[in-house]
């Protein structure tokens, strides 16, 4: 699997070594015409999923997206720009959704490390673009600030989880690593 892509793949895709990801980086090649998403795209491919033609490819010029290719193996370019189908483009949440839609699991990649969530609050992509864009961030801390009842259920679920945290015995590591998520969270 490539140094860049180290998410954990659902049940049935597997890494592709470095000569698979050839013949199906060739392959692709091959078939994409002009006027397809990816031609002209500088991609790799990253996993294939057994028993199908689907492989994963990672975009170079933005880690974070993902394309699933249907391979038709023609050996030669496609009749149209729709083919090879692109089965979902997006990013890991995107692909992992795609695959749950056919009861594929992806419990195992959807359990993030607290690394992984510090990361992504980090660089701005714990929660969808599109999420963060329709909020209106000062009505909502207004609406919370006029909320005496939300308030006192906040501070009471806060002081219940310092409680909770001072009493378990975590890692220094680990208290350290929550204390960075909660800092760079807010």
């Amino acid at each position: 699997m490539s140094p860049a892509f180290d998410r954990k793949l659902p049940d049935g895709w597997f890494p592709s070594d470095p000569e698979q990801a050839a013949r199906f980086h060739a392959e692709l090649g091959r078939e994409l015409p002009p006027g397809h998403m990816l031609y002209g795209v500088p991609v790799e491919v990253v996993a294939h999923r057994e028993g199908t033609d689907d492989i994963l490819c990672r975009h170079v010029e933005d880690n974070n997206r993902l394309t699933v290719i249907h391979l038709t193996w023609l050996m030669r370019e496609e009749i149209g720009p729709d083919h090879p189908t692109v089965e979902v483009d997006g990013d890991i949440d995107d692909f992992y959704a795609y695959e749950r839609r056919f009861g594929i699991d992806c419990l195992p990649c959807m359990t993030p490390t607290p690394i992984d969530v510090l990361a992504r609050i980090k660089e701005g992509s714990l929660l969808p673009p599109a999420v963060i864009a329709a909020l209106d961030h000062d009505a909502i801390l207004d609406a919370r600030d006029r909320d005496a009842e939300f308030e006192s259920q906040w501070m009471r679920c806060y002081k219940q989880v310092e409680d909770l945290w001072r009493c378990a015995d975590i890692k220094q590591e680990l208290n350290t690593l929550k204390d960075d998520v909660c800092r760079e969270s807010f």
